[in-house]
């Protein structure tokens, strides 16, 4: 019977042609995944038709549905992917597999080929694979690492320097085997990865996907919806208080508006360079970096040279506009503008655009949705950049070449030991702005959360007074 329905699914699909198959592909996929439990038991969501005399007793500890809005950028993209009946490959991180689905009527019953990860990268150091939406910019039979020095098989690049392949090996031909992590890349098994490189071809999309949503609930205040938690007044004209882990929203005002945000703009240039440079190489700088209103160069001395990871801790601590620039100066100012204006499209960061690397200029514009999606991001992805924030000595590449302790933090929450992270920022046009990243306990179960706060006329107390609402309103 079960074999007779697959076949009947699948010869439905092929006769209704290409018209409507996108759809129709997707609603078979569904179906069928679970259609072995349909056919085989009861399925869970119908009760069991009984008299009315049974007494049922209900069953203990259901689980609801969240029943707030959520954030989950993942989930819809690979729905979307899925129903365009196109190519993709799927990359988790967390489960550890590569999925190349084909799109083809004639092979909806499974995906093509799903292997297992062998390597990735850090996601608690700076070599962490990017998560996001990419296509397949090229492939190679044999592509070259240079910093490496080592060849990598059927090699798909992802993005920058991060590629899917397999064993990587000397030119000599011995296979190289070192250390748990890849250095951002994604390894397989030269035999598993093979067939995926053979079917994929350029401009293939490529979702990697970093950490499953969970479905942690946050329990209501006796008494009071969950949707209808008065919310303390606060002077931003913009929050959002989110759930990092399950992607729940607390609480909004206007997330979807476009606003100025100051130095949180520094983030996203210290991404690009931690994702496109060596850290350990110097970069230069210059007297422009100095001349120019607002440079405020902290430590920094015209002329000097400093290894690009160093300079991330007047950028990211003191909010050093200098920092910034010569920071964007190591690509090319006018690249690094472009790279961060890339980074937002394969972070779902659909409403954000960036027009300089410090963030004085009003064009740099985001909404409090975008920066909540680029907090998650740094949170799995780039984490040491949270522990510069709050003044952390993060030491992969060597000693710090300056006293860090020097430098005054802009970020107040910094000694905070719930915090994990984050960025303030201030112009006149964009007011006060700040991303803060903290861990509560609800419960007995610690979460991770994001507050962002844009157009605010008093920073550290609309940020206290959204975490304390979450406190007392959740716990």
């Amino acid at each position: 019977m079960k074999n007779l329905v697959k076949f009947l699914f699948t010869a439905f699909a092929i006769v209704l042609g290409t018209g409507i198959a996108a759809t129709f592909t997707y609603t078979v996929r569904t179906a069928i995944k679970n259609l072995d439990f349909y056919l085989g038991s009861t399925p869970p969501s119908i009760a069991p038709i009984v008299s009315a005399e049974e007494k049922i007793s209900p069953p203990e500890e259901i689980s609801p549905p969240l029943s707030r809005p959520t954030i989950r950028p993942f989930f819809e993209a690979k729905n979307t992917l899925l129903q365009s009946g196109e190519p993709f490959i799927e990359v988790n991180l967390e489960e550890k597999i590569i999925t190349y689905y084909s799109g083809a009527l004639d092979q909806i019953l499974d995906p093509d080929i799903t292997v297992p990860i062998k390597k990735a990268g850090d996601p608690q150091g700076w070599g962490g694979t990017p998560a996001g939406v990419y296509k397949v910019l090229s492939k190679s039979r044999a592509a070259f690492s240079a910093s490496a020095e080592t060849y990598m098989p059927y090699a798909l690049q992802i993005y920058g320097k991060y590629f899917i392949h397999g064993e990587p090996y000397y030119p000599s031909g011995e296979k190289t085997d070192l250390g748990d992590f890849s250095g951002g890349c994604v390894q397989s098994w030269d035999e598993k990865i093979e067939p995926i490189y053979k079917q994929t071809k350029t401009g293939t999309p490529i979702l990697i996907v970093d950490k499953n949503y969970d479905d942690f609930i946050y329990p209501s205040k006796k008494g009071i919806d969950g949707n209808g938690i008065e919310v303390p007044n606060v002077t931003a004209d913009s929050y959002l208080v989110a759930d990092l882990d399950s992607g729940e929203i607390l609480t909004e005002k206007n997330r979807g508006v476009v606003y100025p945000i100051a130095s949180i703009t520094k983030l996203m240039n210290v991404i690009v360079m931690a994702e496109h440079t060596d850290l350990r190489k110097k970069a230069h700088a210059s007297k422009s970096a100095f001349n120019f209103p607002f440079a405020n160069p902290s430590l920094l001395v015209s002329g000097n040279y400093y290894k690009t990871v160093d300079l991330m801790y007047p950028t990211l601590i003191e909010s050093s506009n200098t920092g910034a620039e010569i920071t964007a100066s190591f690509l090319g100012r006018a690249r690094t503008i472009t790279l961060m204006n890339e980074k937002t499209q394969d972070l779902f960061m659909n409403s954000t655009h960036y027009t300089d690397p410090t963030g004085l200029d009003p064009g740099n514009v985001s909404t409090a949705h975008d920066l909540y999606l680029l907090a998650r991001y740094i949170l799995n992805n780039r984490r040491p950049m949270l522990d510069i924030t709050v003044g952390k000595k993060v030491t992969a590449f060597g000693p710090i070449e300056f006293n860090i302790n020097a430098l005054k933090n802009k970020n107040e929450f910094a000694d905070h030991p719930d915090f994990l992270g984050g960025k303030t920022g201030y112009t006149v046009p964009s007011q006060y702005t700040g991303l803060f990243l903290w861990t509560i306990v609800i419960g007995d179960t610690p979460r991770n959360i994001a507050i962002v706060v844009l157009k605010s006329e008093d920073l550290k107390s609309d940020a206290e007074s959204l975490l304390l609402w979450v406190k007392e309103n959740y716990n």
